[in-house]
């Protein structure tokens, strides 16, 4: 396994500006408090609003600032996107890139980040504030549409073959059990291991988090031994290093087991799960799969109680990578 613990992260502060300075932020427009919050405390030459039309927000409530609609499914918005920064001049190679993951849909944080390390970012800074609370605690919905199908998500697939191989389901449950239920039936023959997000972003919503989803045919609690794991809600880099033991030990057992990721948890969450795939699975047989929803519930949290910054290196993952392969050779 490889532990993430290396890369940098830190707290940032919500009451004056911060010290860091990028040539462009990158920031989804949900009408949120922490939203708004980061975007007025970031320092950079140049701000993008990034709208979802998933959020269904009318034009009189998005921002005056320069916006850009991220169109169609996480493929062809995240790829106009790169197109349009590369079109003004953004070179991925030397500029200091801020992406605030906060209000961004789950796939198109993970899509993102696989572009940028394509297009040769070897570093960027993502950002991500957490909540003082939820709309309605453990019973907020994210999603407000129907499920329109449980996919991968494009550029995070794997690789299948024809055989009889193990499955097993990793999934991170959330708040919404809709979503949950939808990936639990989509793989219902699968072996089931869970990741709660532990420490929690407030205390109270680790227990919302187990109660939501011990309504979804989960194990009792006498059952989950082995197969309940837990990662920091907030921190990208303890659920890339929960995901590579659960996957290296599984392996160690038998090479011929097929995994499915299901982060639904917080943003950061798939944050790691994304640099984990892109670390050690590029070429295995692992997929990250979500339930895509028609419609999601712009804005649901209340306030900002932390910011964080975690600084996302693609060398330190390509010196991991090649340390660990060394030291099973």
């Amino acid at each position: 396994m490889i532990r993430y613990d290396y890369f940098f992260r830190k707290q940032l502060p919500i009451q004056s500006a911060w010290s860091e300075e990028w040539d462009i932020l990158l920031s989804s427009w949900d009408n949120s408090a922490r939203v708004r919050k980061c975007y007025e405390l970031a320092t950079a030459r140049r701000k993008l609003w990034l709208v979802h039309p998933e959020y269904q927000i009318a034009a009189e409530r998005l921002p005056s600032e320069e916006c850009f609609t991220i169109a169609g499914d996480e493929a062809e918005g995240i790829q106009a996107l790169i197109l349009g920064l590369e079109q003004t001049g953004l070179d991925f190679k030397t500029a200091r890139i801020a992406v605030d993951i906060t209000g961004m849909l789950r796939p198109h944080i993970a899509l993102l980040t696989r572009f940028l390390q394509t297009k040769g970012c070897r570093r960027f800074d993502a950002i991500y504030a957490e909540p003082t609370s939820y709309n309605d605690r453990e019973n907020t919905k994210f999603t407000s549409g129907d499920v329109i199908e449980v996919r991968e998500v494009i550029g995070f697939e794997g690789h299948n073959r024809v055989s009889q191989d193990r499955e097993v389901l990793i999934v991170a449950p959330g708040f919404d059990d809709v979503l949950l239920r939808e990936i639990v039936s989509h793989k219902e023959r699968a072996e089931r291991v869970q990741i709660f997000g532990l420490p929690s972003l407030q205390p109270d919503m680790y227990q919302h988090n187990v109660l939501k989803a011990l309504g979804v045919d989960t194990p009792l609690p006498e059952e989950t031994r082995g197969v309940r794991h837990f990662a920091s809600a907030f921190d990208p880099f303890a659920m890339a290093t929960e995901l590579s033991s659960i996957v290296s030990g599984y392996r160690m057992r038998s090479a011929a087991t097929r995994f499915y990721l299901a982060p639904l948890a917080t943003k950061t969450q798939m944050l790691g799960a994304a640099l984990f795939y892109l670390t050690e699975c590029q070429h295995g047989m692992l997929s990250i799969l979500y339930p895509i929803s028609s419609s999601h519930v712009p804005g649901p949290s209340v306030g900002i109680s932390r910011a964080w910054l975690f600084k996302i290196d693609f060398d330190l993952c390509d010196s991991l990578e090649r340390r660990s392969k060394a030291l099973h050779a």
